[in-house]
């Protein structure tokens, strides 16, 4: 039955990434390798993206890979996530929207001779998207159009592991690093001709393409203790200043159907391979799990309610390009800072012991929020972002072991300081299966023999 319930699961996905929509404009995403997908992960969406201290038994956090050893000892963890976003971008009166539909993540992640974790999976890295035009009025008869398109993503396979270094019974100190390997392509095209509603239209084209291949790695901690029967948890990751391998080809042609590319003919075509230097990043995130009882009529409630924070940094201004002295090229990026806060309330968190209690006591409730900087903007501003969410976990229970369906709703809104009239706004929905196998089938049990 496990296996059916998986090979259905990951055939309605997999279609559904087929049909996936990438015509969202993100203006933003035609420099460097595009926009980064790091706030996108399912169950922590929904609590403001407060990944580093989110350390749970059911759940897996690639984000922070210390948290491995925590999962539940012996219970292969499956976890898989879709994606949905809604943009609307304003810009001088002007308003563009889109949507696109992702893949989230597939992940698989297990715990075993107790202080011992291991996971593996893939996720989205970062991608482009837009498609915008400019018409310039040449004389009283004649407009030139300039057309501006982005496509592509990069994605990262990635494996880890973690130790449980520090395990006493108020005391649990965990470390783990995460090893991938980051390919993908993220191609940006400009065309311009003379627009006089042809059939065909001749003009010229100007295109860089990106080719990532090449390894990547981040580091994670986490410390837990005891506060009477509440539990407090610490967490950080890490990620460090690397120079990632990639490929740049620049091409310029003309050509007399700018929609055939068999027609055109090639002005310049280089192919140069160097580096892409991706910054340094660094998160800091505190939880606080507050255990509560309250009786009803039916049953003791064991309740919970957790608060999480989270401060996160990135040395964006480390971003470089390397590929010749004719292929460099400055964005002139800042250092971002970002503050996450989210709450998650459990009425009943003891699940498979409290069969009598209403199914609503057994839903994960969360709230979240996040305001923080991006690193790019326009005319000497940049550009600032506020973020809140939503999300639900429901569980559900397969031959006494349990497993969720988790959905979150998100709208941000992106703004410059000294622009108005310059605006991004979208909503995300988010649903997601964290599948874990019956207590049955237990791995790395020991048997006995009477």
């Amino acid at each position: 039955m496990i296996k059916k319930l998986l090979y259905c699961l990951s055939s309605v996905l997999f279609a559904f990434s087929l049909h996936a929509q990438e015509n969202a404009n993100i203006p933003y995403s035609s420099n460097g390798i595009g926009i980064l997908s790091s706030d996108n992960r399912l169950v922590y969406n929904s609590l403001g993206n407060t990944l580093t201290s989110a350390i749970d038994s059911i759940s897996i956090n690639f984000y922070n890979p210390s948290s491995y050893s925590s999962i539940s000892k012996g219970q292969p963890i499956f976890s898989v996530g879709v994606d949905n976003t809604l943009r609307s971008f304003t810009s001088n009166n002007v308003t563009e929207k889109g949507s696109y539909t992702q893949i989230n993540h597939f992940a698989f992640g297990i715990s075993f001779a107790k202080i011992v974790g291991f996971a593996f999976g893939i996720r989205p890295f970062s991608r482009s998207s837009y498609n915008f035009s400019e018409l310039i009025s040449l004389d009283e008869t004649q407009n030139m159009r300039h057309q501006y398109k982005g496509k592509g993503n990069s994605s990262l396979f990635f494996t880890g592991f973690s130790v449980t270094a520090l395990n006493l019974k108020h005391h649990k100190l965990g470390v783990g690093m995460n090893l991938g390997y980051l390919f993908g392509s993220l191609e940006n095209t400009q065309t311009a001709y003379i627009d006089q509603d042809a059939i065909f239209n001749s003009g010229v084209m100007y295109s860089t393409t990106h080719y990532l291949s090449s390894f990547h790695y981040d580091l994670g901690l986490n410390y837990q203790f005891l506060l009477d029967k509440d539990r407090v948890i610490v967490g950080a990751s890490f990620t460090p200043k690397q120079n990632l391998s990639a490929t740049y080809i620049s091409e310029k042609a003309y050509s007399t159907d700018l929609e055939n590319q068999n027609s055109y003919g090639y002005i310049q075509s280089d192919q140069t391979k160097g580096t892409v230097t991706l910054p340094s990043s660094l998160s800091i995130g505190v939880q606080y799990i507050l255990n509560t009882r309250k009786k009803n009529q039916n049953a003791k409630l064991n309740s919970r309610l957790s608060f999480s924070a989270e401060y996160h940094n990135n040395m964006w201004k480390e971003y470089a390009e390397n590929f010749g002295t004719n292929n460099n090229v400055s964005y002139n990026y800042r250092n971002t800072a970002t503050y996450s806060f989210g709450v998650e309330y459990i009425p009943q968190q003891v699940f498979l012991e409290r069969a009598t209690t209403g199914y609503l006591s057994k839903v994960r409730y969360r709230v979240g929020t996040s305001f923080g900087q991006l690193p790019y903007g326009m005319n000497g501003s940049y550009m600032n972002k506020k973020s809140y969410t939503v999300g639900f976990g429901f569980p559900f229970v397969m031959l006494r072991s349990i497993s969720s369906v988790n959905f979150s709703v998100g709208y941000a809104d992106q703004t410059i300081k000294n622009m108005p009239s310059y605006n991004e706004k979208f909503i995300q929905f988010n649903l997601g299966i964290n599948f874990s196998p019956s207590l049955n089938d237990r791995w790395f049990r020991k048997y006995k023999i009477d």
